[in-house]
């Protein structure tokens, strides 16, 4: 999965966003380490699309998935703030 992740970031940095979203969600959907960090990945992408709704449901899958991780919470934050 640490490949996928990593496949998903690149092309997030890249603006290729349906490419990373699908990426994304194959981390998210796995049994892995990493699903969390699919769901925020997602997260961070549907906010920078303005899709909020979106990007508060998949923080809000990561946060369960990583309870203790403070940045979640912070984006988390970021999008209610808005």
């Amino acid at each position: 999965m640490d490949a996928r992740f990593q496949l998903a970031c690149c092309y997030h940095k890249k603006s290729q966003f349906q490419e990373a979203l699908r990426e994304y969600a194959i981390v998210a959907e796995s049994e892995s380490d990493l699903a969390a960090w699919g769901h925020f990945g997602m997260g961070e992408l549907y906010s920078e699309l303005g899709q909020l709704d979106k990007a508060i449901q998949e923080f809000q899958a990561s946060r369960n998935l990583e309870p203790n991780e403070g940045e979640i919470y912070y984006q988390l934050g970021k999008c209610y703030e808005k």
